[in-house]
């Protein structure tokens, strides 16, 4: 495969108690990976805890993160954009910072990114709030149908992603980006 970076971008929101474990997570998942560097960038969207305190320590201590903040609540998806848009890496990986989206998938998705350009995580587990599952159930069906997109609510923002994608995805002209519906909408092999 040649030398290779991957660049992760996480967007934090109510983070203070996950971004330092994410990060530790994130690096000793990723040194059994050969050949491949790791830089990391948090996206504090203005969160009303002390995520960016905890940000900036990490960003002293690990000389492969880098932290940005908002500067004031735009929401997840803005986040996910503002981390995009510096990422360098050859595959770029976005992932919650609440650790719901494993970093030992990390070295798996790398296995699978040469032969397709995109690699999702579909999530398993069962959600206990169930009236934030039939809200979600619904939405991604009313989407579907009256965009002709198949969005599977049981995958989120959690991927892997060759620069190629991420480059379209930051290209397109859309006022309101939902990252996962347009990178479903790009059509790339997944």
């Amino acid at each position: 495969m040649g030398a290779k970076k991957i660049t992760v971008v996480s967007p934090v929101y109510y983070g203070e108690n996950t971004v330092v474990p994410l990060v530790e997570a994130i690096n000793n998942h990723c040194k059994s990976i050969k050949e491949v560097s790791v830089d990391i960038i948090l996206v504090d969207d203005s969160s009303p805890d002390k995520s960016w305190d905890q940000m900036r320590f990490i960003v002293k201590k690990e000389k492969n993160v880098r932290a940005i903040k908002l500067n004031k609540n735009y929401g997840q998806q803005s986040a996910i954009q503002a981390g995009l848009s510096l990422a360098d890496g050859d595959y770029i990986v976005v992932m919650d910072c609440d650790l719901q989206d494993d970093p030992s998938y990390i070295p798996i998705m790398i296995d699978h990114i040469v032969k397709y350009p995109v690699v999702l995580i579909k999530k398993t587990h069962k959600e206990t709030n169930y009236l934030k599952k039939i809200i979600s159930y619904s939405f991604y069906k009313i989407f579907s149908s009256l965009t002709d997109i198949k969005h599977d609510g049981a995958i989120g923002n959690y991927g892997m992603y060759q620069r190629k994608v991420i480059k379209t995805y930051l290209d397109l002209n859309e006022a309101n980006k939902n990252f996962p519906v347009l990178i479903s909408w790009l059509a790339y092999p997944t």
